[in-house]
C-alpha cells in the first residue's frame, strides 16, 4: 500500500518486539513479513466480522487463510504489543504538547500520502469520529454522529470522498498552535473559535482560489472575511443566532406563506459576503462569500400532504452545497462497513487500526477513480479489501496454484490439531527452492512434520513452511524431499 511506507513497517515491528520485551522480559520473533500478515489478517476479519476473534482458528469456523498465515496466539501477542514509536526519546514537555506522540509516525505517514493527491477546486471540511468508548482525556462527544463518543478528526475532503489533509484534535490551544505554524499572518489569532481554526489549519494544504465548504460548526462571519482576504471561496450553512444584525432577511412566517421553495437574500454593506435563506421543510440559512440564489434550479421534494414529489425552486447557493459537501460523510460510510473490530482499552490501537482502514478507503477511491477514467469496470469496497488482505498475507497460503491441492493433503499433528498442510510431490522436489531455515536460539522447537517423526526440530524449509529434522542423527529435511 501506498499510504505504509517501508520505514513505517520497520518501526513498527521494531517497536512492537521492543514493548514485548519490555513487558514480558523475553523477545518476540517478529519480522516485517509477519507485520503485514496482521495488517492483512485485520482486513480480512473487518468483511467477514466474527463475534470473536478465537473462532477465526476454531475447528468449526476455521478460515484457513488466516490460521495457516498465523497462530491465534501469536496475532493476538502482535496486536496487544503494537506500537510505532519509542515515548522514551521525548521528554516530559514535548509527550504534554502532543498527546497523540505514540502514533505520531503512523499519522504522519497516512497523511503525507493524502498530501500527494491532486487538490480539486471545491472541498470541504468536516468532523470524522474514531469510535471509542474507553477511558482518555482525548475523547469527545459529538451529537448528530452515528459514533458520537470517540476521538476527533479534522478532515479536509474531496467532494467524491478522498481525503485529502486531516488533523487530530486533542484541545484548542493544540489546534491554535497548527494555525499559527502554518505561517497565516491573521490579527487575534489566539481568540479563534474551534471552527475557525479547524478550517483555517487547511488552507495551505490547497491552492489558492479553492472553495471550501462547511456545516454550521464552522461558518462564522469572521471565517468568511479572513477566506476572502486569503482568496478563497467559502460557502457554509450558519446557526441563526450568528446571522449579523444588519442583514434583514425575511421571516420564518413570512417564508412559509411564500410557500415552500421560497429564499430570500441579503448582502452586507461592504459586500464581503451574503446570507441566504430558503425554506424547505423549515428555514435552513447558508452564508457565501461567492454564491447567491440566482440562478435558481428546481429540484424533487416529497409531499407528505398530497403523497407525491413536487418541483421546488433552489437557490443555487443550496445546489451547489448539497453536491459538494459530503466528502468526508463519504469515506466516513466507506469505512463503516468494513471498520476493523477490537476491544482494545488502549485507544493508540485504536487509532491506529482506524488509520489503516482510512488508508485503504482512501486507496479505493482513488483506485475508483482511474477506472472512471479508463472506462474499466471497478471492483467494489469489499472486494478492493479483500484483494489487498490477500496480498499482504502469505503467498505461500492463499496464491500458490497447488493450494486447493496442497489443502486436500492436509494433516493432522498428533495432539490433533490441525496445521499447514503438506506440499505436493511436484513442489518438494523442486529441491533448488527448498533451503533449510532456523529458528533463533531462544525459540521453542516445534515438531517434525516427517511422517512416523515425533521428534522436534528448529530447522524448517522456506518453501515448504513445514519444520523437518535436520541432524547428524535424523535427517528428516532430505528424506521428505527426495524424489
Amino acid at each position: 500500500m501506498a499510504y505504509l511506507s517501508a520505514e513505517i513497517l520497520d518501526a513498527l515491528t521494531l517497536e512492537t518486539q521492543k514493548k514485548y520485551m519490555s513487558k514480558q522480559g523475553k523477545p518476540l520473533s517478529l519480522t516485517v513479513v509477519q507485520m503485514k500478515k496482521l495488517i492483512g489478517i485485520n482486513f480480512l476479519m473487518s468483511v467477514l466480522r466474527f463475534p470473536r476473534i478465537k473462532m477465526y482458528w476454531q475447528k468449526k469456523t476455521r478460515i484457513s487463510c488466516i490460521a495457516d498465515a498465523m497462530s491465534r496466539d501469536m496475532f493476538s501477542v502482535i496486536r496487544a504489543s503494537l506500537k510505532v514509536f519509542d515515548e522514551s526519546l521525548l521528554n516530559a514537555a514535548q509527550r504534554k504538547s502532543d498527546k497523540f506522540h505514540k502514533i505520531r509516525p503512523l499519522i504522519d505517514c497516512v497523511r503525507s500520502r493524502c498530501l500527494e493527491l491532486d487538490r480539486p477546486q471545491n472541498v470541504s471540511v468536516d468532523e470524522m469520529i474514531i469510535p471509542f468508548t474507553g477511558r482518555t482525556n482525548l475523547k469527545q462527544f459529538t451529537p448528530r454522529k452515528p459514533n458520537p463518543h470517540g476521538l476527533k478528526i479534522f478532515v479536509l475532503a474531496s467532494s467524491d470522498g478522498q481525503v485529502l489533509d486531516f488533523e487530530f484534535f486533542q484541545g484548542k490551544e493544540d489546534l491554535l498552535l497548527s494555525v499559527q505554524r502554518t505561517g497565516l499572518h491573521l490579527p487575534e489569532w489566539d481568540i479563534l473559535k474551534i471552527g475557525e481554526a479547524a478550517v483555517l489549519r487547511f488552507v495551505k494544504s490547497v491552492n489558492r482560489g479553492t472553495s471550501f465548504f462547511f456545516d454550521r460548526f464552522f461558518t462564522t462571519s469572521k471565517l468568511l472575511e479572513i477566506l476572502s482576504s486569503l482568496g478563497m471561496g467559502a460557502t457554509g450553512t450558519m446557526k441563526k443566532n450568528l446571522v449579523p444584525r444588519q442583514c434583514r432577511l425575511k421571516t420564518e412566517n413570512q417564508l412559509k406563506r411564500s410557500g415552500r421553495g421560497s429564499s430570500d437574500c441579503a448582502v452586507r454593506d461592504d459586500s464581503a459576503f451574503c446570507i441566504t435563506v430558503w425554506f424547505d421543510k423549515k428555514p435552513i440559512i447558508l452564508a457565501s462569500n461567492e454564491h447567491i440564489i440566482q440562478p435558481v434550479s428546481t429540484c424533487q421534494r416529497w409531499c407528505k400532504k398530497e403523497k407525491r414529489h413536487l418541483e421546488v425552486h433552489r437557490p443555487r447557493v443550496v445546489e451547489l452545497y448539497n453536491s459538494k459537501m459530503g466528502g468526508v460523510d463519504i469515506i466516513d460510510q466507506v469505512i463503516s462497513y468494513y471498520r476493523s473490530a477490537t476491544r482494545s482499552a488502549k485507544f493508540t490501537v485504536r487509532a491506529m487500526l482506524h488509520l489503516l482502514d482510512l488508508s485503504c478507503a482512501n486507496a479505493w477511491l482513488e483506485y475508483r477513480k482511474d477506472c472512471e477514467k479508463n472506462n474499466s469496470v471497478a471492483m467494489d469496497s469489499m472486494d478492493f479489501k479483500l484483494e489487498i488482505a490477500y496480498s499482504l498475507i502469505s503467498e505461500d497460503v492463499l496464491n500458490d496454484d497447488n493450494s486447493e491441492s496442497e489443502i486436500s493433503e492436509g494433516r493432522a499433528d498428533i495432539s490433533g490439531k490441525r496445521t499447514r498442510p503438506l506440499p505436493t510431490a511436484a513442489k518438494r522436489t523442486n529441491s533448488a527452492c527448498h533451503m533449510p531455515d532456523a529458528l533463533p536460539p531462544y525459540a521453542s522447537r516445534m515438531r517434525c512434520r516427517y511422517p512416523g517423526c515425533n521428534e522436534r526440530t528448529k530447522f524448517s524449509c522456506k518453501s515448504c513452511k513445514i519444520f523437518l529434522c535436520l541432524s547428524y542423527e535424523r535427517n528428516c529435511y532430505s528424506l521428505f524431499h527426495l524424489p
